[in-house]
């Protein structure tokens, strides 16, 4: 598979050749991505145990506690995924890149860091749900 950025200002002095490796360091950057958000919420939910634990004890059901897992997890993909669409996009009109495909790139960026963000999601969520209130209380 072969893309060429020909017809830019950047392509007027190098004409770039996407080779199968450049795609494959592309997809273990998103991957090692994915892998540090889950990390990112799994500490926080460590760190947050007993705040977790209370609001289980105080009525609140896995599913709530879900929705704030993943709420949390989205806001900062969010962040993560505009911050990174919006410098692409930077970067691709400084180098004469056009538009329409520089900004459907970034949307597309944009987009696919969501995903991950929800791939990234499902192993703090369930450590979310794992442990019992009393449990965790009394070790606090």
């Amino acid at each position: 598979m072969r893309s060429l950025l020909a017809g830019t200002l950047l392509g007027e002095f190098v004409t770039v050749q996407a080779r199968a490796v450049d795609y494959i360091s592309v997809g273990l950057a998103i991957g090692l991505a994915g892998l540090s958000l889950a990390d990112v919420l799994a500490l926080n939910i460590r760190e947050r145990a007993a705040e977790l634990a209370t609001l289980t004890a105080t009525g609140w059901r896995d599913r709530h506690l879900a929705s704030l897992t993943v709420l949390e997890a989205l806001a900062i993909g969010a962040a993560a995924s505009l911050a990174g669409a919006a410098a692409g996009t930077a970067l691709g009109l400084a180098f004469g890149g056009p538009l329409v495909p520089v900004l459907t790139a970034a949307a597309l960026a944009a987009a696919a860091g969501l995903l991950v963000t929800a791939a990234a999601t499902i192993a703090p969520l369930t450590l979310t749900l794992r442990g019992h209130p009393t449990t965790t209380l009394t070790t606090e």
